[in-house]
């Protein structure tokens, strides 16, 4: 758990990142200037409440899935992403890969742009969509 605390100014990297099957839980925490504020893959199920994700080149949330780990699951409730290349950035690179983002009261604002996704050769790549600013 990474809880009440301020990641910033990794620029050639990411300021969290998780690439295994286990379970993550952020809460209210400041994520920023970094390459990548945070990345889950490898099969994660990451929860991210009341937190801050601002300022990064490439994406505030990057998540990835790949058929050898299972599905990566992200829900984000109560949350800013701002300021990003990507604020949340979807992705699942094999047919048999699966990448789930759900986002809950949040606000992206002043990304290039504010959440996407990119699937490739039949994966599956699902927002559950709820944001309001």
């Amino acid at each position: 758990m990474v809880e009440n605390s301020s990641i910033t100014n990794f620029s050639n990297g990411e300021g969290i990142a998780v690439n295994a099957p286990v379970s993550v839980q952020i809460a209210n925490s400041l994520v920023s200037n970094n390459l990548i504020d945070i990345d889950i893959a490898g099969g994660a199920a990451a929860t991210i409440v009341k937190s801050r994700i601002l300022g990064n080149p490439s994406a505030g949330i990057y998540v990835t899935a790949s058929a050898s780990q299972g599905g990566t699951s992200v829900d984000i409730s109560d949350w800013n992403v701002a300021g990003n290349g990507i604020g949340v950035n979807n992705y699942a690179n094999l047919a048999s890969s699966t990448s789930r983002v759900s986002v809950t009261r949040s606000t992206l604002a002043d990304n290039g742009s504010g959440a996407a996704t990119q699937s490739y050769l039949g994966q599956r790549c699902a927002y559950a969509q709820r944001v309001r600013g």
